[in-house]
């Protein structure tokens, strides 16, 4: 009898100690059945998308205005040697300077002969090759304190010498072009006349340049120089403009010429 109470506690001992072992076997089981608590998922606040920012859009560069361009003037010279009231000849009352890009054998005179008063001399230019049209040029330059109003010139060798006419025997202006500093005049003179000839203008103190560039051949073929036996810049000038009674004759052209070629 003790010994079947003895089984029984052991039997009693051993179910408890099933029991103990299997109750946290139970509590660890990942199935529903278990009653197992899920972790709650973190809380996924929704992302709001940030727009790029907006290009500021590009200002183009205002394109700037071009430049204005000379003041182009065509006309035809007209015979008119009266200077107008308050007008002088600059040539002979203001510091100037006239230079030509070639002379008859290079003499230094021939550009005087220019502005000497005196229409039986006349500059002529280096003789041409046969066959060359290419223009020959006179530059006059003009002081501060002076304005120009008027060019005149002759279209030649006005000079007649016995039975010789040296106007009708050597080559003659036909058209000139005028570069100053207020624009560009394309002027027609008459061939055929040996007056002076006036080319109206309007430019202030700086360089000028007279451009022959169509002549027509004198009586005497082998007489291939351009002439013009005289020649007037008509203007004003005021107190500070530096004076002079003659034009400084130069051969080539101006020093630092603000005349664009």
């Amino acid at each position: 009898m003790r010994a079947m109470n003895i089984s029984s506690s052991v039997s009693k001992r051993v179910v408890a100690s099933v029991w103990l072992m299997l109750t946290p076997l139970v509590g660890c089981s990942g199935g529903d059945e278990g009653g197992a608590t899920e972790t709650p998922s973190a809380t996924v606040e929704p992302t709001t998308a940030t727009a790029a920012p907006t290009p500021e859009p590009e200002v183009a560069e205002p394109t700037p205005e071009p430049a204005p361009g000379p003041t182009i003037v065509e006309l035809n010279a007209t015979v008119g040697t009266e200077a107008q009231p308050g007008w002088v000849d600059l040539l002979h009352t203001v510091q100037t300077t006239v230079a030509t890009t070639s002379a008859y054998r290079d003499e230094l005179r021939q550009i005087g002969f220019l502005f000497d008063g005196d229409l039986t001399t006349a500059w002529n230019s280096a003789t041409m090759p046969e066959g060359d049209t290419s223009p020959r040029s006179i530059y006059v330059r003009v002081p501060a304190g002076a304005r120009v109003h008027a060019i005149d010139l002759t279209a030649g060798f006005t000079k007649v010498q016995g039975a010789s006419d040296l106007f009708a025997g050597n080559r003659r202006l036909r058209r000139v072009r005028v570069r100053h500093p207020g624009g560009e005049v394309l002027a027609t003179l008459d061939s055929e006349q040996r007056a002076m000839q006036r080319i109206p203008l309007e430019g202030g103190p700086g360089d000028y340049e007279i451009e022959i560039l169509e002549w027509v051949q004198g009586t005497r073929p082998t007489w291939r120089e351009l002439c013009i036996s005289e020649l007037r810049v008509w203007g004003e000038a005021d107190a500070s403009a530096p004076r002079a009674t003659a034009a400084t004759p130069l051969l080539g052209v101006l020093p630092g010429s603000v005349v664009a070629a």
